[in-house]
């Protein structure tokens, strides 16, 4: 009987020490993952960035770090014309409009069927909802400078770029509901 006993304590005991490994490892990752997202968000505020995200939508991994000084965007390539767009997972911050444009029209949209989009033939713009103001994106600024730009807002964590075929009547008429000509 006094060996069942010591053989169940023996057995229970084990099984504590290895369930207080875990705990801590658990603890030791969790505190790591915190420590990551800290630095994460604080590179994010110190790029100057202004975000207008509601509360129910605020999370972490709308954006997602490469290294300890670029950070990756999702981003949203709007095209109002053909009531489209491209989801980009992984814009990094130093990259130019115009270098993920070069990539996202290496091969003609399947949409386009007048080739009006192409690198060389598009403009970006970038909208302030809340001034209903559409400001011009310079397509050889990296993503980390048009997001800074004056009265630029980043609404629900991911940045929407407007891309229309320059001198198109569609972008006439699109521009025209902002009062640009």
């Amino acid at each position: 009987m006094n060996e069942k006993f010591i053989q169940f304590r023996e057995k229970f005991t084990k099984k504590s020490k290895e369930i207080e490994k875990l705990e801590r490892k658990q603890r030791r990752e969790d505190a790591i993952k915190k420590a990551k997202e800290k630095k994460l968000v604080d590179c994010i505020i110190a790029s100057g960035v202004t975000f207008d995200i509601p509360e129910e939508d605020k999370k972490q991994d709308d954006y997602n770090e490469e290294s300890a000084n670029v950070i990756k965007a999702i981003v949203t390539f709007v095209y109002p014309e053909h009531t489209t767009s491209d989801f980009i997972e992984s814009f990094a911050e130093n990259v130019t409009t115009y270098e993920m444009i070069s990539h996202m029209f290496a091969e003609p949209a399947t949409w386009d069927k007048e080739g009006k989009y192409n690198v060389d033939g598009v403009n970006v713009w970038i909208e302030n909802r809340t001034l209903e103001k559409l400001m011009k994106v310079d397509l050889g600024a990296p993503l980390n400078s048009v997001l800074r730009m004056k009265n630029v807002v980043v609404y629900g964590g991911c940045p929407n770029l407007i891309v229309t075929a320059r001198g198109s009547p569609f972008e006439k008429h699109f521009l025209g509901k902002y009062g640009l000509k």
